[in-house]
């Protein structure tokens, strides 16, 4: 069950790859900003709908805008491209994916979980919420929490995704 109550039906992984997170999926957010970020979601969906991209205005949540990333499927689904890869992530992760592909910033078996992942999210039009630690060296101790939150693309009808990223350390 998601944390809004619709189904998703998310299979959990575990890190075979470096970079690759081992995520379980939890039925409800446990840090405050996903919360908020969860809430900020709600409240822009129409009845029965999912907001639109236009619908997201940044200066309404300034505070979590570091943390913030906007994905959209290109060649329908098979890989999805970053448009916003907030400042909080860009520090944790060394690099700035704004503008690539998720094909183009990890390694297959990862990029494949990902879009998995992601494929899932649209299917299901619901929002889902993982724990997880990152694999990378040196930062295997980084425990994070992440929403996924499908919103309407510009063209009103292609799901892209907005996720939120935040780190309990």
């Amino acid at each position: 069950m998601s944390s809004d109550g619709r189904q998703y039906k998310g299979a959990q992984r575990t890190a075979k790859t470096p970079g690759h997170p081992k995520v379980e999926v939890v039925t409800s957010p446990s840090l405050e900003a996903t919360r908020e970020l969860l809430a900020y979601w709600r409240s822009k969906c129409p009845v029965g709908g999912l907001p639109g991209r236009d619908e997201i205005v940044p200066h309404e949540i300034r505070r979590l805008l570091p943390h913030l990333l906007i994905i959209e499927p290109i060649n329908g689904g098979a890989d999805w491209v970053f448009r916003l890869v907030g400042t909080a992530t860009v520090f944790r992760h060394g690099t700035d994916a704004t503008g690539m592909r998720v094909r183009e910033v990890f390694p297959s078996e990862v990029a494949d979980a990902y879009i998995a992942d992601y494929q899932r999210g649209v299917a299901n039009r619901a929002p889902w919420i993982v724990h997880g630690n990152f694999v990378f060296p040196g930062k295997e101790h980084v425990r994070f929490e992440s929403v996924g939150l499908p919103i309407l693309g510009r063209d009103g009808v292609t799901v892209w995704l907005l996720i939120g990223l935040f780190y309990f350390n």
